[in-house]
């Protein structure tokens, strides 16, 4: 369900900007015909002005969309965190703040709040989830009246730009505010649908935003209290706010170094199926060959589950997150055996780590690294690779 509406989303999304190039187009084209001055020339930088209008324009509806979430949250009595555009992310470090590099592929902003210290359904979660689309609706309109007003005495790049504000304030409205999952994750209108069918998913949407402060703050995962990560019987499995919970709990076993217990939660997500949002399956399938690796010793098990599909995710994630490398490290150390690449990954892992926006997630992911050298050395001394147990599991936490 979750893959067939992430497909419809993209189709959604790729006919609006489709017919955003060709309302541009017409009204570039026209804009030439009407000039007395005319010519190819004209036409070309006309052409590369109205591009660059569209793309200051897209900037700057993403920084307005996060800066709407951050002024809602605000309003609501949230704790700001953090705040990225496209790969730039400053982020709060106690009472100072300090610029990194951060990405999520297929994200072009992120604000990170924490809420109030109060029940969940008393922090204003609509308010903040609506923040964003509704602010580039407000920057559409004003532009639009902008050149209702003052068309007449703008230039050729001013119109273009005004107008593109428009149009990608539309965009990004429609594509944040229509309940949806986009680049593989729920967007904020499908987070307040899912917050007024399932009053319960509240909790744990809040949950994990103070696990989010939690973390920026330095405390790990394996430290956290357990009501954070509680799941009820009631919970609605298919909400993907939930399955939040559930893979933080996935993750906090991780941290814990319990790997029984991960392999239970990694199983309990992988039942769900097509109700995993593609960021989650994403996820789950490089863990499930990280535990397939350190339990079990990877072999054709290991094989099967780093397919193409994996390799590209683990290539595109790893320019950004410790956890990837952390994988691709433990297949090239033990599958492959191959110690020149396992030693560029573990390179190129050292550097990230050295200015990771979040230091306890950097220090839990070097305990994992430490447990991947601690696998090899054990198959080394012994000749072979981790023998698993009567269940199929090494037992190892």
């Amino acid at each position: 369900m979750a893959k067939r509406s992430d497909k419809s989303a993209k189709v959604v999304m790729k006919v609006l900007f489709y017919l955003l190039c060709i309302a541009m187009g017409l009204w570039v084209g026209t804009y030439v015909a009407r000039s007395t001055e005319g010519g190819y020339g004209n036409l070309i930088l006309y052409l590369i002005g109205g591009v660059a209008a569209v793309l200051l324009a897209l900037l700057v509806q993403i920084i307005v969309h996060e800066l709407g979430h951050l002024l809602a949250g605000l309003a609501g009595g949230w704790r700001f965190l953090a705040f990225r555009v496209l790969s730039v992310m400053l982020v709060r470090s106690g009472c100072k703040l300090r610029l990194t590099n951060f990405n999520i592929p297929g994200t072009a902003g992120q604000c990170l709040m924490s809420p109030p210290e109060r029940p969940a359904a008393e922090c204003r979660l609509t308010l903040y989830n609506a923040g964003g689309f509704a602010a580039n609706i407000i920057l559409a309109i004003v532009a639009l009246a902008l050149f209702v007003a003052c068309h007449d005495g703008m230039g050729f790049f001013a119109q273009a730009f005004v107008l593109s504000l428009v149009a990608t304030g539309l965009v990004l409205a429609l594509q944040n505010g229509v309940p949806m999952v986009v680049g593989g994750t729920p967007n904020d209108g499908l987070n307040i649908r899912l917050l007024r069918r399932d009053p319960s998913s509240a909790r744990h949407f809040v949950g994990m935003l103070r696990c989010n402060a939690l973390t920026m703050q330095g405390v790990r995962l394996k430290d956290m209290s357990d009501d954070i990560f509680a799941l009820d019987d009631g919970d609605d499995r298919r909400s993907s706010l939930v399955q939040g919970t559930m893979f933080a709990r996935l993750c906090r076993a991780l941290d814990a170094l319990d790997l029984d217990a991960a392999q239970s939660e990694a199983d309990a997500l992988a039942a769900l199926g097509d109700d995993l949002p593609a960021i989650y399956a994403g996820e789950l399938h490089r863990e499930q060959l990280f535990l397939s690796l350190v339990m079990r010793g990877g072999g054709g098990e290991a094989e099967r589950l780093y397919d193409k599909h994996l390799r590209d995710y683990l290539k595109a994630m790893s320019a950004w997150q410790l956890s990837s490398l952390r994988v691709m490290y433990a297949y090239a150390l033990l599958h492959d055996r191959d110690g020149q690449a396992a030693a560029e990954l573990r390179a190129r892992f050292d550097r990230k780590a050295a200015g990771y926006f979040s230091p306890a997630d950097a220090e839990s992911e070097r305990d994992l690294m430490r447990l991947v050298d601690e696998r090899r050395a054990d198959g080394a001394q012994s000749g072979h690779e981790p023998s698993a147990g009567a269940d199929g599991r090494t037992g190892i936490k």
